[in-house]
């Protein structure tokens, strides 16, 4: 076999491998539910995780919340006004099943401040 044949046969193959991997990809990656607040969703989260993280979790408002805060002081993407829309998409899409969709406020003791980002090196 010629050297430009088997080039040409090794990069064939390449693109079949990448083609199904890439098309393994994405059928995985499941699909959000339409509402306010999925493209912040899908803005913030997939940023740094596979979406499978956030869809396989089942939690109240609260503890979306709590989640979303932790994110937050990790480094997600989220603005102070993106926040509550990211909670309360989540808690309405993401919830227990025995959550009543009724209770989709976020909790009235629920006081949210923007984490400060700490500073390597910086003195105190």
């Amino acid at each position: 076999m010629s050297m430009a044949l088997r080039v040409f046969s090794s990069l064939k193959f390449g693109v079949l491998i990448s083609a199904t991997l890439a098309g393994v990809a994405v059928a995985d990656e499941p699909t959000l539910p339409d509402g306010p607040g999925k493209a912040q969703v899908m803005q913030a989260c997939s940023t740094c995780h596979a979406l499978t993280q956030v869809t396989s979790q089942a939690r109240s408002v609260a503890q979306w919340a709590d989640t979303v805060e932790q994110m937050i002081a990790r480094g997600a993407p989220v603005s102070d006004e993106d926040y509550p829309v990211i909670v309360k998409y989540l808690g309405k899409y993401f919830a227990p099943a025995q959550q009543p969709t009724a209770s989709l406020a976020l909790p009235p003791t629920l006081t949210w401040t923007r984490p400060q980002t700490i500073r390597q090196g910086s003195a105190d």
